[in-house]
């Protein structure tokens, strides 16, 4: 009688184990095809153009400088809806902002569009847009420097 439990428990753990082998088994190659899906949209990002993804910033000058919040709303959703877009915004002053726009769209328009509108004026900030380049920068100074010596 022991002999036929025994036979039965080590059956029972060998079938145990073999599932066990088989699940795993199944994951890896899940895994391996969704691994297979990342690589491959991976390497269709990178293919397609990366400038149209560029984002730069603008300085906006609103020609009125009594204008309304939602006066300002309404003049950024209109350059986002026709011309370029806009990602996001910092308010500087209250007639002025730094825009973050796409690079590809902004630098069209701004072929037929140089510098001001009749809603304002835009121009590239340092780093900001057009193909010229990143400008230099000035050199970083150290505030403990003098107090050193």
């Amino acid at each position: 009688m022991k002999k036929t439990t025994y036979l039965i428990l080590i059956g029972c753990f060998l079938l145990l184990i073999q599932s066990c082998s088989v699940d795993e088994q199944e994951v890896l190659e899940e895994n391996q095809k969704i691994t297979e899906e990342f690589t491959s949209k991976t390497e269709e990002a990178t293919t397609t153009d990366s400038s149209a993804f560029r984002i730069c910033q603008i300085v906006y000058i609103f020609n009125d400088p009594t204008i309304t919040p939602s006066e300002k709303e309404i003049i950024r959703k209109w350059y986002h809806n026709n011309y370029f877009a806009i990602y996001d915004y910092t308010v500087i002053s209250y007639y002025k902002e730094i825009w973050f726009v796409n690079c590809q769209d902004f630098d069209d328009y701004y072929e037929d569009n140089p510098n001001c509108d009749t809603d304002g004026c835009y121009s590239c900030v340092r780093d900001g847009c057009g193909s010229g380049g990143s400008k230099p920068k000035d050199p970083v100074e150290d505030p403990l420097e003098d107090s050193r010596h």
